[in-house]
């Protein structure tokens, strides 16, 4: 029987385009993971948020890229 592993509960990756589950608008990149709870994200504004993981998702254009390949 294996261990479980971060990509077990943590769907997203560093690099991802991201955005907030109420406001899908809005889009950054996910820099850091930190604890498998706090997210770094920066903004395309160029702000940077720790936040946590779960109040952000894959955004669409990163979910159509993704089929594309």
């Amino acid at each position: 029987m294996s261990r479980p592993c971060i990509g077990d509960w943590v769907k997203l990756s560093c690099g991802d385009e991201v955005c907030r589950h109420d406001d899908p608008r809005h889009v950054g990149r996910l820099e850091s993971i930190e604890n498998s709870a706090v997210a770094r994200v920066t903004w395309s504004n160029g702000w940077i948020e720790y936040m946590p993981i779960r109040e952000i998702r894959r955004s669409d254009d990163e979910l159509a890229r993704r089929r594309m390949r």
